[in-house]
């Protein structure tokens, strides 16, 4: 009796510290994402000046799942304000969805560098939907990112990270005044460049 209790008693122990160790395990492969920066439209352009509505009115936050030391999968929320400079009235705000897969270049490549830098590249499908300042009513678009994330690690949880990434659109109605991108009303592929500065936290 008391050796069948004992041996219970072992069991339940050893599962339940595997259990904690595989659940602490996989809470310090998440890491939590906080950026904000520079915009710039680069299509749909016709009929607008592309600087006029560029600016830092960005805003974007993500968690991270690392797979191993090379693969990673994100997911991001991104705010994008597109404003006339001279003319609030004229403009066209952005939120985005994003579903990404990573690539650590660094950490591939072996590179003695990697205990305190990281260069992470990034791409991914998400949807994004645009609210014009003139027009009533929501564009609905699929977006296509890429881009590319130096990384300078302060602690061995902390990081400082630079984000230049590019976004492509499918179906923009709007253009970045908020006017119809074609006087037909149907959509185009737009395009716009973030440029990020933010701090990436791991669990």
């Amino acid at each position: 009796m008391k050796l069948k209790f004992l041996t219970t008693l072992t069991l339940l122990t050893f599962f339940c510290q595997t259990g904690k160790a595989q659940q602490s395990d996989i809470w310090s492969k998440i890491r939590l994402e906080a950026g904000w920066g520079y915009n710039l439209p680069t299509a749909p352009t016709s009929g607008i000046t592309a600087s006029d509505f560029a600016g830092v009115k960005n805003f974007y936050g993500g968690v991270k799942y690392e797979l191993d030391d090379v693969w990673g999968i994100r997911g991001t929320y991104a705010f994008n304000s597109f404003e006339h400079k001279n003319d609030k009235d004229f403009g066209l705000d952005i939120h985005k969805l994003m579903a990404e897969a990573t690539y650590n270049i660094l950490q591939a490549s072996g590179a003695d560098l990697a205990n305190t830098f990281d260069v992470e590249a990034h791409a991914g499908l998400g949807l994004s939907l645009a609210d014009s300042k003139i027009n009533s009513g929501s564009d609905k678009m699929v977006s296509f990112q890429v881009g590319v994330m130096p990384q300078y690690k302060i602690t061995e949880k902390v990081s400082i990270l630079l984000d230049a990434t590019y976004v492509l659109n499918l179906e923009q109605n709007y253009n970045y005044a908020g006017a119809y991108a074609k006087e037909n009303g149907k959509g185009t592929t737009g395009g716009y460049f973030t440029a990020n500065i933010g701090i990436a936290v791991k669990l």
